[in-house]
């Protein structure tokens, strides 16, 4: 679909949102999981927050798989992270996890991980629609 010559300034986003994600990765290796999690904007207090399993992340190589909640807050120049490890004994087969909580992390931070115009500052455009998961009802 060819772009059209007229179009708009892509807009901001919301000024707060939410939403969850599933992450991984092509082509997916073999140490690779598809780990999911939960974010949240508020670009008017200048703060996000984002939850869920660390990922890229080695659990043969760190023998844990790694929870971690970050909050942002640049105003405040720090980002927050609180973490937690889960182990298990058998890493080929189902196995009980254990969690331990590991030490929590300040570590500076000035901007927030998405800016509210990223889609004008990457010169976003429209190319138009794709059906992901079927047609919408």
């Amino acid at each position: 679909m060819a772009l059209m010559k007229d179009q708009k300034k892509p807009p901001k986003l919301p000024a707060q949102w939410s939403s969850s994600y599933i992450s991984y990765w092509q082509p997916m290796q073999a140490t690779d999981h598809i780990t999911s999690g939960y974010c949240w904007f508020d670009y008017e207090r200048n703060v996000c927050r984002i939850d869920g399993l660390f990922n890229p992340w080695s659990e043969t190589e760190t023998g844990h798989r790694l929870w971690m909640s970050e909050v942002m807050q640049p105003n405040s120049c720090e980002s927050f992270k609180a973490k937690i490890a889960y182990a298990r004994e058998h890493m080929d087969r189902t196995s009980q996890f254990e969690a331990v909580v590991l030490d929590d992390e300040v570590d500076p931070c000035h901007n927030l991980i998405l800016m509210q115009d990223v889609l004008e500052e990457c010169d976003a455009r429209f190319v138009g629609r794709q059906e992901v998961l079927g047609p919408r009802c």
